[in-house]
């Protein structure tokens, strides 16, 4: 009983607290942390006073006014590339800071018209042998470079181009023997994983299908 009236207290003085906020201030204060607070008078791990949740939802609402401020300067395109994930762990917590999201974002930007320059040179074929993830990935990982992409689009086009030439010296019922996604698979990646072994070349592949053809 004696906890349950102090719940009740804290409870209302903190209701009564944030009668005297903004709106938006007392939104930054989460359900967990209200929770946490109404629970800290019988719970030992837990040390919320009223001052320092007050203090934690102003401190918030002040990063989400300067946010704000800092967007008015960046273009659309710039701004569109900062995650609301990344927004919110700034407001709750001060980091990453906005000069890091910023630069993150510009970057970005820069390396996704990098990408559609490369792209760009590329003939329609080539182009449809990327993935729209592995396009993302060369925008946003810097391990990964808009070259590498070109590179990986016109290998996939050479064994795309090699694939072709072999199916037409085979006969109907052995290309009938090589699934679709065989020659899918090799071509993206260059090799392919058959009852368990590691096939990288075109003619092993045609060779399995022939010895199968042949057991039947």
């Amino acid at each position: 009983f004696e906890e349950a009236t102090q719940r009740d207290e804290r409870a209302k003085s903190l209701e009564m607290r944030f009668k005297g906020l903004a709106k938006t201030v007392r939104s930054r204060i989460t359900k967990k942390e209200v929770k946490d607070f109404i629970d800290s008078c019988s719970n030992i791990d837990i040390d919320i006073d009223i001052d320092t949740l007050t203090e934690l939802a102003l401190k918030r609402e002040s990063r989400a006014k300067r946010l704000e401020m800092r967007f008015k300067l960046l273009s659309k395109g710039v701004k569109s590339r900062i995650s609301k994930n990344r927004i919110k762990a700034f407001i709750m917590t001060g980091y990453p800071s906005i000069a890091t999201m910023a630069e993150e974002a510009l970057e970005s930007e820069r390396r996704e018209s990098e990408v559609k320059e490369k792209l760009a040179t590329l003939s329609g074929n080539v182009r449809n042998h990327l993935t729209q993830q592995e396009i993302d990935e060369a925008i946003v990982n810097n391990s990964f470079d808009s070259s590498e992409l070109v590179k990986m689009a016109v290998s996939r086009e050479d064994r795309a181009i090699h694939v072709k030439n072999k199916l037409f010296t085979l006969t109907e019922t052995i290309r009938c023997r090589i699934r679709k996604q065989t020659l899918d698979m090799f071509i993206r990646y260059g090799a392919v994983v058959s009852q368990g072994e590691l096939i990288t070349s075109l003619d092993s592949i045609c060779s399995l299908a022939q010895r199968q053809h042949s057991m039947i």
